[in-house]
């Protein structure tokens, strides 16, 4: 299968389709190409053609770890692990309905993101699952990019320019943890005007190899095992080992959106207990388990 073959696809994707089946059905070869068709840039039409602008790499169940399930397009995987009796990671090529935190909309490039979510059941410290998977996603991708990715609390993935290239996003149903992670390796001018805010993918160029199948098994592997490693050492532990290395700002002034909606400056003293962050102002310190960085990135 050729790249330039890849490239040329028609409208209502026909003959040229079967030629891209690459041991799967032609039918859901048909079905995926058809997600990228005028979704932020992944594919634009030309004179009644579609011309792809980067070579998709799907996910392939056997390359992922055992136990987990592909979705070609989900309204939002997070969402689909709410319903599903899985606890292993459940994988979406893309989503309709992506969510992060306060409501916010989570958007990717179609077959140019890693997207997946698990249940971890009866967790002891739920406020800081995110953090703790977030540790495991950067350890899988430190030795693989080119760049000293950094975690902002409570759940952002930044690279070393400030610009957001994933999330991890927690909720709570029943005595159990849904985690929902992503982490684009594409990202277009399009989607960057969705997004309205500095963003990034991994991947430098369109045309350069995504390696999906093999971050994605190495991130949702490593997901798993950092939660796992949360769980066994609790809260100070873990995130103490991780702080000067994983998570950004700590030790220096930020200023900080508090869950009551004032901002507040302060030294970003690290974690409490239960993973709160911990803030120390004129007052002392305080603990907050909601609010988020200044939009700035979070620095004074």
């Amino acid at each position: 299968m050729t790249t330039a073959l890849m490239r040329r696809m028609h409208a209502r994707g026909a003959s040229t389709i079967a030629a891209l089946s690459s041991g799967e059905s032609a039918l859901r070869t048909r079905r995926r190409l058809s997600l990228l068709r005028g979704r932020f840039g992944a594919a634009d039409e030309r004179n009644g053609l579609w011309r792809l602008r980067f070579a998709p790499e799907w996910l392939d169940l056997s390359k992922l770890p055992r136990g987990g399930r592909v979705f070609d397009e989900t309204p939002s995987v997070l969402d689909v692990a709410r319903e599903s009796d899985f606890d292993m990671p459940l994988f979406s090529e893309t989503q309709t309905r992506g969510r992060g935190r306060r409501g916010r909309r989570w958007l990717s490039v179609p077959a140019g993101a890693i997207l997946f979510a698990m249940k971890i059941r009866r967790p002891k410290s739920p406020l800081g699952l995110p953090l703790a998977v977030g540790v495991g996603i950067l350890r899988a991708l430190e030795s693989d990019v080119d760049d000293a990715l950094r975690l902002k609390w409570p759940n952002d993935i930044l690279d070393s320019a400030g610009r957001k290239v994933g999330g991890v996003l927690a909720e709570m149903l029943g005595d159990s943890a849904v985690i929902g992670a992503g982490v684009n390796l594409l990202m277009t001018d399009e989607l960057r005007s969705a997004l309205g805010r500095p963003a990034a993918g991994l991947v430098s160029r369109l045309d350069a190899p995504q390696r999906r199948n093999f971050r994605a098994s190495a991130v949702a592997n490593a997901a798993m095992d950092a939660a796992a490693e949360f769980e066994r050492a609790g809260v100070k532990h873990f995130l103490h080992d991780a702080l000067s290395r994983h998570i950004a700002g700590v030790g220096e002034e930020i200023f900080f959106h508090g869950g009551d909606g004032r901002m507040r400056r302060g030294e970003f003293a690290g974690f409490g207990e239960r993973g709160e962050l911990l803030l120390r102002g004129r007052d002392g310190i305080e603990a907050h388990i909601s609010g988020e960085f200044a939009e700035d990135g979070g620095r004074a």
